[in-house]
């Protein structure tokens, strides 16, 4: 996420993508970490010795709770940055659609 001061360079046709696959990523390292503390608590290691991989979790949540608001704000038909970021791109037409 180191980029994003730089991420009005490119279209939102273009970022609303990268970010709902970070999104996913995010989500990946979140249930990679979630099966870690799990296995590990089973094998009877104290909750105390896991800290490190809480914090890891409670940094994703902040960061999807990032991205997905960042997606909103770009992709919201009544107030979305799209149209307005697009045109400075040179595109014209509807702001990204929302993934289902």
């Amino acid at each position: 996420m180191a980029a994003l001061s730089l991420i009005a360079a490119l279209p939102p046709s273009e970022v609303v993508p990268l970010l709902r696959h970070r999104l996913g990523r995010l989500a990946a390292e979140r249930a990679e970490i979630s099966g870690l503390i799990d296995t590990t608590l089973a094998r009877g290691v104290p909750e105390l010795f896991l800290t490190e991989e809480q914090y890891r979790l409670a940094l994703l949540d902040a960061e999807t709770s990032f991205v997905e608001e960042f997606i909103n704000k770009i992709t919201d038909p009544e107030t979305g940055w799209a149209p307005a970021w697009a045109q400075f791109h040179g595109q014209t037409g509807p702001p990204p659609k929302e993934q289902t």
